[in-house]
């Protein structure tokens, strides 16, 4: 059975010489955003295959765009919450040497996250106001700077980030950074995506027919996600009909490329998708002796292959999550609860240190 022991952990962490950490919803879900498939996941009112695969862009992209733009409103409000402002302080070799652990160990962060929180916690670092400060009190401004830009070179964001657009014309492609929400004016009135009001519901939906659509999208690296989509359960007759979509909105009014004027489609990784970094995030995991797995259940491939190299390498692995799912066993240490409550008080961070910093809170303001 896995360990609880809080000591042993801190010990472990002191010794290891390569920490990769892989970071799920369950993250960011202290900071207001939703998981997908926790008990109140944005799945239980909205189709996957009907919002983030290839195909569903190809039927319809204002429906995308709409979701997009829901997802970018609820991320911009959000701020990074104590578990995010750990794992900054960890990545930094001077944090770690005044924590007690190897300051000169390799870290890396694989995030299935596309809310940019991880690099917003280090941006956060900067600030001298922040109780950061406690410990970096001797560490020069600079060499805090140098140490921030380094770490943020190794968060790795495997699925993408919810604030880039991407050109879908093939000759250009040009991609950027849009922190505008909404996109375009065609999207400031966007539905209310969470309550299902954007999508029309099939009454004759089935899961088995959802079976059928998931396993027919071709292999890739991201298609064992489809085996865990399942379409909403059929409406009940009740004389009720279901709220009625809005019209589709001309694609002349959607986002356009800043570059050649072509029809731009989100950034983020869809369904079906192969994901991002994978070849420096295989390198990381190949060499790490730990592994620390946050806010995930690990279990969706490429991500599920993690945790399980560090373990044959002779690696450890530590979970923390809200509850426990499918493979915990296999892990050396298990920590139940609030990723935001649990990882600070394992990694011995002091309360005062890992206290947000309000005026920092705006995805408008932070830069380096």
């Amino acid at each position: 059975m896995p360990s609880t022991d809080v000591e042993e952990f801190r010990r472990v962490v002191a010794s290891a010489k390569h920490i990769v950490v892989l970071a799920g919803a369950g993250l960011s879900a202290a900071s207001g955003i939703p998981t997908f498939r926790g008990p109140s996941g944005l799945w239980k009112t909205n189709d996957a295959l009907r919002l983030v695969t290839p195909a569903a862009w190809r039927e319809d992209p204002s429906r995308i765009w709409r979701w997009a733009n829901y997802r970018r409103e609820m991320i911009s409000k959000a701020s990074p919450n104590a578990a995010h402002r750990a794992l900054a302080l960890l990545s930094l070799p001077s944090v770690r040497s005044r924590l007690g652990y190897a300051a000169d160990a390799d870290f890396t962060l694989v995030t299935q996250n596309i809310d940019e929180l991880s690099t917003r916690a280090l941006d956060a670092l900067l600030y001298p106001q922040s109780g950061f400060q406690l410990l970096l009190t001797e560490t020069s401004p600079e060499e805090i700077s140098a140490e921030i830009n380094e770490a943020k070179a190794r968060v790795l964001e495997m699925h993408g980030r919810v604030w880039d657009v991407v050109c879908t014309r093939f000759e250009c492609q040009h991609k950027e950074r849009n922190y505008d929400v909404p996109v375009c004016a065609a999207l400031a009135e966007s539905a209310d995506i969470s309550a299902g009001n954007a999508l029309p519901r099939d009454e004759t939906t089935t899961n088995a027919a959802a079976e059928v659509i998931a396993d027919s999208v071709p292999q890739s690296p991201l298609a064992a996600l489809h085996s865990s989509i399942r379409a909403p359960p059929p409406l009940r007759r009740t004389g009720l009909r279901p709220p009625t979509p809005p019209p589709p909105i001309p694609l002349e009014e959607l986002p356009r490329c800043n570059r050649c004027g072509s029809l731009v489609r989100p950034g983020e990784v869809w369904f079906g998708e192969a994901a991002m970094d994978m070849d420096e995030i295989f390198a990381r995991v190949n060499d790490a002796d730990l592994c620390i797995v946050v806010g995930t259940s690990a279990t969706i491939h490429p991500a599920a292959k993690f945790a399980a190299t560090v373990k044959e390498r002779g690696g450890k692995v530590a979970v923390f999550n809200l509850e426990r799912t499918k493979g915990d066993d296999a892990s050396d240490f298990l920590f139940l609860g609030p990723c935001e409550k649990l990882l600070p008080e394992a990694l011995g961070i002091p309360t005062e240190v890992i206290r947000p910093r309000e005026a920092a809170s705006s995805v408008y303001s932070l830069s380096i």
